[in-house]
C-alpha cells in the first residue's frame, strides 16, 4: 500500500522528518484561483498554491475552473509547486529519445545518488540534485513507483533526467521578460550591491546592471571640469543611473550616470547598433595576436585582433580610428577593427 501523501503542502510549511514528501508525476487537483504574467495560478485541494504555466493550454480557463495538473517541483522563491498540464511519454523507443522531453517511468533502483527509471524501452537516471528535495528520503518507499521528469541528455542509451531544468528554464524566462522592460537611455534609481575590481554592480530592480569602473571615473573627469567634487561609490549606497547598454543574448546591462550638466537627462546613445559605432584610441601593446586599444573617446579598453588589422601594419603609439565590432555590456572591454587609413578616407574629418 501507498504512503499517505499530501500532493503540495501549504506555502510556508518546512519539511521535517514526519512530512510527507511529494513524488514528481502525481496528480494534484485544484481550482483556478487568478493569473499572473506567464502563470496560471491554482489553488490545490487540501491547502497549498501551485502555478501552471500558460503555454500549457491551448485556450486559457477561467477562474474557478475545476483543473488537474502533473507535480513537477516546488519553485521556493515563489512558496508555490510547478505543475503542468502536458502528458508525460510512458513508452519511449530507444532511437527516439530527444532532450526537452517530458516523461514518466517506474522506479527500478533508488538510493542516495538518486533514481533510475525505465520508461517504455528506455532506462533514464534522475541525479539526487536534481530532484525536488526529500524524494529520497526514504528512497525504497519509491521502487516501482511512476515518477515524471525531463529529458536533459541521452547517453550510451540511457536518458539523463532533470526536474531542476523546469526552475532553471523558469528563471532564464523572468530574467528575460524583466530584461525586455527596460530601454537604452532610461533612468532608474538604483542600490549598489558588489563592488569588484571592474566597477559595480547595480540592483536596478530585480535586475543587476554594471556600472564599469571606466564610466565612474569618466563622470568624475567631467564634474571636475564643472568644478564639482567626485562621486564616491559604495555597497549598499542608493545611487541615480541610466542604461546605456542592453545585451540580450547574454542577459546584461550596462549602466552609466547622469550627465552632471545636465543630471535630469537620460542617456542617450550615440548609435542604436553597436557595430556603426566607430571611436578614436592608442594602439599598444602589440602582438602576434593583436593590439590594446586604449579608446580615448570612451576612457575604456579595447582589442583588435591581428586578423582584423586589415592588411595594414600599425605600430603602437598610433592614434588610429577604429569601427566597434562588438561591446561587452558587463566588461565594458570592445572588440575592435582598424578602420581606413586617414589619408585613405574621403569625408573622414580625423
Amino acid at each position: 500500500m501507498k504512503p499517505n501523501r499530501i500532493l503540495v503542502r501549504p506555502s510556508g510549511a518546512t519539511g521535517t522528518p514526519s512530512t510527507p514528501i511529494r513524488i514528481p508525476g502525481e496528480v494534484v487537483e485544484g481550482k483556478i484561483s487568478g493569473f499572473d504574467g506567464d502563470d496560471v495560478l491554482v489553488d490545490v485541494e487540501g491547502g497549498g498554491k501551485a502555478v501552471i504555466p500558460r503555454t500549457d493550454f491551448k485556450s486559457l480557463p477561467t477562474v474557478g475552473d475545476a483543473i488537474s495538473g502533473t507535480y513537477l517541483i516546488d519553485d521556493r522563491a515563489l512558496g508555490a509547486a510547478i505543475l503542468t498540464c502536458q502528458v508525460p511519454e510512458t513508452e519511449v523507443a530507444a532511437g527516439g529519445v530527444r532532450p526537452g522531453m517530458f516523461v514518466k517511468g517506474a522506479v527500478v533502483e533508488a538510493g542516495k545518488p538518486g533514481l533510475r527509471i525505465r520508461v517504455g524501452e528506455t532506462l533514464g537516471f534522475i541525479p539526487a540534485s536534481q530532484l525536488p528535495a526529500g524524494v529520497l528520503r526514504e528512497p525504497g518507499k519509491l521502487l516501482r513507483q511512476d515518477v515524471a521528469a525531463v529529458v536533459v541528455d541521452v547517453r550510451k542509451g540511457e536518458m539523463s533526467l532533470s526536474l531542476r531544468t523546469v526552475l532553471d528554464r523558469r528563471k532564464q524566462r523572468q530574467e528575460q521578460q524583466r530584461l525586455a522592460s527596460f530601454h537604452e537611455g532610461q533612468r532608474l534609481s538604483g542600490t549598489i550591491v558588489r563592488k569588484t575590481d571592474f566597477g559595480f554592480f547595480v540592483d536596478i530592480g530585480g535586475v543587476d546592471g554594471l556600472l564599469h569602473i571606466s564610466r565612474l571615473e569618466r563622470h568624475n573627469e567631467q564634474r571636475k571640469g564643472h568644478g564639482e567634487e567626485p562621486v564616491a561609490l559604495e555597497v549598499q549606497q542608493s545611487v541615480e543611473v541610466v542604461i546605456s547598454r542592453i545585451d540580450p543574448d547574454r542577459q546584461r546591462i550596462g549602466l552609466d550616470l547622469p550627465d552632471p550638466q545636465d543630471p535630469s537627462a537620460g542617456y542617450a546613445p550615440t548609435q542604436d547598433s553597436a557595430s556603426a559605432d566607430e571611436v578614436t584610441g592608442i594602439l599598444r601593446d602589440l602582438s602576434s595576436e593583436g593590439a590594446n586599444v586604449f579608446v580615448v573617446d570612451e576612457g575604456i579598453e579595447g582589442f583588435v585582433s591581428s586578423a582584423r588589422f586589415g592588411g595594414q601594419s600599425p605600430r603602437p603609439g598610433e592614434l588610429r580610428r577604429f569601427r566597434i565590432v562588438s561591446r561587452d555590456a558587463v566588461t565594458g572591454r570592445l572588440e575592435l577593427s582598424l578602420s581606413l587609413r586617414a589619408e585613405d578616407e574621403e569625408d573622414d574629418d580625423f
